[in-house]
């Protein structure tokens, strides 16, 4: 583990990131944009903790240079720049809660009020309503979240509890989150009532006084409706905030579709980033229940915990500065933040994940990875050489990405029809490790076609490598059209590592499609041009 881990946030799950790395003997930084933290409520927050930590308030990070294991931070605090030499950046700072006042054309008063408010009342055993009715608003204008969902289940029946007749008005009830069930069963003994607006949500008219009135025809009896509850409850929305967005472009990470600081990527589970070093946790990367924020906690100590070190089975980049003219392509297009710029344009081995992706962008040819697979077949021509009884056989290449093609090849399914013509396996690091002159030359060196095999688009563990290759693809089909040759002789296919049966699916119908067009006119006529990328 490296010296020195920068933690921003003062959260639960930074907090708990805090004490679980610091009871394992690490050195911390803990940042957070908030003022006046109360540090005391935290029970391990004591005097051999805060030995160990450096606590940094009304403080956001404005630079971050470096890579896995030695990163230079920049943070700004109210104006002073301090500078601070880490090993690892862990995210877990907390959006702001936007209560949904704007989702119903609502405005706060005494009788309307967020859900925050009524759970501060609640827990002061204070509630804002001592009898008569309120009408909770919970996912009628925007999709809503289980964590929601429960906090609203807890306080209409805690309300009821106390006398007041509860309402929760709803859109999609979502109750398949642990408990969640059980909870809505509970609060409906208790006497809260659920209505149901799945085609549109109730005309809302605010009085002159405040007071709003909801008028619906229930979805059940047709019947027309009219109801002015003495206290309306309006949901809340916690997106991603400025600071959130902020990090993302400073850090160079890959964001999910709702903006948080993890993309939709089956291989960034469960607080990883697409750069190595950085972690995104808890409330940076979603919205989580505090019993989810410890577990978020838990699985970033243990990932921290563990030594930075290169996989001995990765290949890594390197970059021959004699060819490299510092055009930056590299730099721009890598995907996990491993180009660095000291003096020279260099690849730092941590942070390579062995894509490829910044070869296939390289002018120059300056690149290159040891055992790089994927140039094989295009040195040795002889690969696609036939025998004379092969004459009228077809070269079939199979481009394969090596995290998901080669691994579905090797499953049981469907079997791969028996045929005359040859099927070439190559192996892929990433399939963004193509260029369009790599395409082309397998072509000129005997292919009579071409299959790329991707990872699907959202479970590409480079993030764009399945993007790349069908820009790439897409490019060369259109040279090929130019030149007059069927662009069907090029497919690009995209399947997961346990689609056995599909991979052999995808092989017959090409090689089908293929016996169809018969050889290649494009085998030897197509001359070597080192421009093309």
């Amino acid at each position: 583990m490296a010296e020195r881990i920068l933690i921003l946030g003062s959260g639960m799950c930074a907090t708990k990131i805090a004490e679980g790395l610091s009871c394992n003997g690490a050195s911390l930084i803990l940042a957070t944009a908030k003022a006046n933290v109360n540090w005391s409520v935290f029970p391990w927050w004591d005097t051999q903790s805060k030995d160990s930590m450096e606590v940094l308030e009304k403080t956001r990070l404005t630079a971050f240079r470096g890579s896995a294991g030695d990163f230079m931070a920049t943070l700004d605090q109210e104006g002073s720049s301090i500078l601070r030499n880490v090993s690892g950046l862990i995210i877990a700072e907390e959006p702001e809660t936007l209560p949904g006042f704007d989702l119903y054309g609502l405005s706060p008063c005494e009788s309307v009020v967020t859900l925050s408010q009524i759970e501060d009342a609640l827990a002061c055993k204070v509630p804002l309503l001592q009898e008569g009715i309120v009408v909770f608003l919970l996912g009628l204008a925007e999709e809503t979240l289980p964590f929601m969902t429960r906090r609203v289940m807890r306080s209409a029946r805690d309300l009821q509890h106390s006398g007041v007749k509860s309402y929760v008005f709803y859109g999609n009830l979502k109750v398949a989150d642990d408990g969640l069930e059980a909870l809505y069963r509970q609060s409906r003994q208790a006497g809260v009532k659920y209505m149901r607006f799945s085609r549109a949500m109730p005309g809302i008219c605010q009085g002159n006084d405040g007071r709003p009135t909801l008028s619906f025809i229930d979805e059940t009896t047709a019947n027309p409706y009219e109801i002015s509850p003495d206290l309306t409850v309006v949901d809340e929305r916690i997106p991603p905030d400025e600071y959130h967005e902020k990090l993302a472009r400073l850090l160079g990470l890959h964001v999910g579709q709702a903006g948080f600081l993890q993309s939709d990527n089956t291989h960034r589970l469960s607080v990883k980033t697409n750069r190595r070093g950085i972690l995104s946790a808890g409330p940076s990367r979603g919205v989580f229940e505090p019993r989810q924020q410890k577990t978020e906690a838990s699985n970033a100590v243990s990932l921290t915990l563990k030594p930075l070190k290169a996989d001995p089975r990765e290949t890594k980049a390197e970059i021959n500065p004699g060819k490299c003219v510092r055009c930056l392509s590299c730099y721009r297009l890598c995907p996990h933040g491993a180009v660095l710029i000291n003096g020279r344009v260099n690849i730092a081995p941590l942070a390579c994940e062995g894509c490829g992706i910044c070869i296939a962008a390289c002018p120059r040819d300056a690149i290159r990875m040891e055992r790089d697979v994927c140039l094989d077949p295009f040195e040795n021509g002889g690969l696609f050489k036939k025998t004379a009884a092969e004459k009228d056989a077809l070269n079939v290449v199979v481009l394969c990405c090596n995290r998901s093609a080669i691994q579905a090849r090797n499953l049981p399914g469907d079997s791969i029809q028996k045929t005359a013509h040859r099927i070439i396996y190559i192996t892929m690091p990433c399939a963004g490790r193509l260029s369009t002159g790599d395409i082309l030359d397998t072509f000129r060196k005997g292919a009579d076609g071409v299959l790329i095999l991707t990872c699907h688009q959202n479970n590409c563990y480079s993030e764009v490598g399945f993007l790349y290759a069908r820009t790439k693809v897409d490019r060369a089909r259109a040279l090929l059209r130019q030149i007059g040759v069927n662009e069907d002789r090029l497919v690009i296919r995209s399947i997961a590592s346990n689609m056995g049966a599909a991979f052999a699916r995808i092989i017959n119908d090409f090689t089908r499609g293929l016996a169809d067009l018969g050889p290649s006119p494009l085998i030897g006529a197509c001359p070597e041009d080192e421009t093309i990328c």
